[in-house]
């Protein structure tokens, strides 16, 4: 169920009563293995404790084979979860699976050993054990591996001519090949994948393949020199990948104090943090080793770079033994003889700053280059049909071919500010003066969509409300404005401007989704559930339902007094129509169905959920769902604890519909 802390409570219990079972402390080393949610071999799951549970149910019952081999199968992970990494235990795993003796083969384990030996580096030990294997194909296959990594390339030749077509031959090559790169061994794997591609029809891929291995070594054989901006973007890249998501400092000196600032900031859903945890996933997911997928994206690597007048360049990485048509932003700057990260891809609030220092010392060419690469690179919105509001509030005043005086550039800047929570007010100050005047090539509305946005940053309902009014009146077309306009006054209370609004745009289009969405908001905002329930049923029975529309009345009806067996149902739908692609659609589902006491579909569901998102720890959200299920459980104290942690929404406006709600209902819930 997740609860991870409330299981190790009862394993404990259960050893403190009866020290002498062997079976008691097997199962708390199988308990120490999950986390406080209870997920198997992930961070924070209690390694050391696992390994010693084992070793006291070992020392209670040596004869037991299972014991002997679960931890043997333990040893081979780190505390990261990582499996054959330089955390494992692989020289202590060896011991225990010879103590499991012929149980080994009967047991269907003969692999797991040959697999320790191999990442173990153990190759003679390796060969003298395959004799012993059952599996014929297996044995021929890391013998020929064993030969390649002990440099004997004409033996693993040799033993490839064995195969009894040419077809499973270069299949036992090209197997071999892929195998090695798993403990780094990339030139004997280039040497075997070119063997493999002689006679293949797959000769390209293999060729290719082999040519990218031929390139790649181990990152400690590279030495780094940060008078070289792409070189100081290689060590960044590798002390992330080699920072285990804990130790940053090597990062620091590579990259601005703001940058680091922001990449470690506990907050921060896209900071170093979260990039390494899907660094990891990566690597579970894929079998190969952190340390090879970073040899591998540093092999072949290539760059786009222009440099600015100050001395400064943007890199775009475009290709890397991982891959072509990459397409990740670096801004350097330099600091004496080397240089320093300024911005990144997911540190757009840095560049803004940057590029105002500029503007600040009156270094207009440069802070034309970077907004030049900003825009560029930040220009992710593509345009939805011939809608005139669109992309970030920087494009309407910074455009290639548009006037670009030191002017606009301050109002460009400002545009940026207003996005992020700490540098908007400053830049609505500038745009509010800017508004004013009349600038040549801005118009009135770019400043009012660059406000609208500030506004929404700093949760100003009222401005939101008068601003979003005036981009509709200027841009009737617009859907982003209509929208906006009908947002602002659901969040504003104002009721009768909004039924009168929406009942004039549903006499020109009864099909309007935005304005249906909109009103259905509004009287969810006034928990008028018999309203949201006649307009759904309405479009439904005009075939209008959507997958936004399903989901949104099955996670409006989590907020009803009772719970309405219906929404299961409406989520279910939701999720079929959007193919399980959504995480907030996927969210609703699990927390409709730890709502419906359906915990196990509730946890699969919030797992995936997870896993969408790319880190490992659940997000504000996700601990609402986790709660409900501690409560069906029965597990009261477990589910107060993850109720709270259910972030307040940081805008007041996101409140009424939000998970907080829904938590602090069931806390109230819980004190009587």
């Amino acid at each position: 169920a997740g609860l991870g802390d409330d299981a190790r409570k009862a394993a404990l219990k259960a050893v403190e009563l009866d020290p002498k079972s062997a079976q008691g402390w097997a199962k708390l080393a199988w308990v120490y293995q999950h986390d406080g949610l209870g997920r198997r071999l992930m961070p924070g799951y209690d390694r050391m404790g696992a390994i010693e549970a084992y070793k006291k149910a070992i020392e209670l019952d040596p004869d037991e084979w299972l014991y002997h081999a679960n931890l043997a199968i333990l040893l081979e992970y780190d505390e990261n979860g990582l499996r054959y990494s330089q955390g494992s235990n692989l020289d202590d795993a060896i011991e225990q699976y010879k103590a499991v003796g012929d149980k080994l083969a009967e047991k269907g384990m003969q692999l797991n050993l040959i697999s320790d030996y191999f990442y173990n580096g153990q190759f003679t030990e390796l060969l003298s054990f395959l004799d012993k294997v059952k599996n014929a194909e297996t044995a021929s296959l890391y013998r020929l591996v064993s030969y390649a990594a002990l440099g004997e390339l004409d033996k693993a030749f040799l033993e490839g001519d064995k195969s009894s077509t040419a077809g499973m031959r270069r299949k036992l090559f090209s197997d071999a090949g892929d195998i090695l790169i798993r403990i780094r061994r990339y030139k004997e794997a280039a040497a075997l994948l070119k063997e493999a591609a002689k006679g293949s029809d797959e000769a390209l891929s293999l060729e290719t393949r082999a040519a990218t291995f031929e390139k790649t070594v181990p990152v400690e054989k590279i030495s780094f020199d940060r008078g070289k901006p792409e070189d100081v973007v290689r060590r960044f890249l590798s002390e992330l990948y080699l920072s285990e998501g804990k130790n940053f400092n090597g990062i620091k000196e590579l990259v601005t104090d703001q940058v680091f600032r922001e990449g470690t900031d506990p907050d921060n859903k896209r900071g170093l943090v979260t990039e390494w945890s899907s660094i990891r996933r990566q690597s579970v997911s894929s079998g190969i080793s952190v340390k090879t997928f970073l040899d591998l994206l540093l092999a072949d690597m290539k760059f786009i770079t222009e440099s600015d007048p100050d001395g400064g360049y943007h890199l775009k990485l475009t290709q890397s033994g991982l891959g072509k048509n990459l397409d990740s932003n670096y801004y350097l700057v330099r600091k004496g003889d080397t240089f320093l990260i300024a911005g990144m891809d997911s540190y757009s609030t840095a560049i803004g700053n940057r590029i105002q220092e500029y503007l600040d010392k009156r270094r207009y060419d440069t802070a034309k280059k970077w907004l030049n690469w900003f825009v560029e690179d930040y220009s992710i919105y593509n345009r939805t049909g011939d809608e005139p509001l669109y992309g970030r509030p920087v494009q309407r005043f910074w455009k290639k071919h548009g006037v670009k005086t030191p002017e606009v550039m301050k109002y460009a800047v400002a545009a940026i500010h207003v996005m992020n929570k700490d540098t908007a007010p400053a830049g609505l100050k500038v745009l509010e003066e800017g508004v004013k005047r009349k600038i040549r090539g801005i118009t009135e509305t770019s400043f009012n969509y660059a406000l609208y946005y500030g506004y929404q940053t700093l949760d100003m309902l009222e401005r939101m409300y008068s601003l979003s009014k005036q981009l509709y009146l200027d841009n009737p077309e617009s859907d982003f404005a209509w929208s906006s306009y009908l947002d602002s006054l659901v969040l504003t209370g104002r009721g009768t401007e909004l039924k009168e609004a929406a009942a004039k745009r549903l006499e020109e289009d009864p099909a309007d989704s935005v304005t249906i969405n909109m009103l259905m908001n509004y009287y969810f905002s006034m928990l008028d559930f018999d309203k949201v329930d006649e307009i759904f049923n309405e479009q439904v029975q005009k075939n209008r339902g959507t997958a936004y529309l399903y989901n949104s009345v099955a996670w409006m009806d989590l907020f009803k007094p009772s719970h309405d067996p219906k929404g299961l149902e409406y989520a279910r739908t939701a999720v079929n129509l959007s193919e399980s692609r959504s995480m907030a659609i996927l969210h609703t589902l699990a927390s409709q169905y730890a709502e419906a006491g359906r915990c196990k579909e509730a946890r699969n569901t919030l797992d995936e959920v997870i896993r969408l998102s790319g880190v490992d720890e659940p997000s504000s959200d996700d601990w609402y769902v986790l709660g409900r299920i501690a409560e069906e459980y029965g597990m009261t104290d477990s589910a107060r604890r993850y109720y709270q942690r259910v972030d307040k929404p940081e805008i007041e406006s996101e409140k009424y519909n939000s998970a907080y709600v829904l938590a602090q209902r069931r806390l109230s819930l819980l004190r009587k």
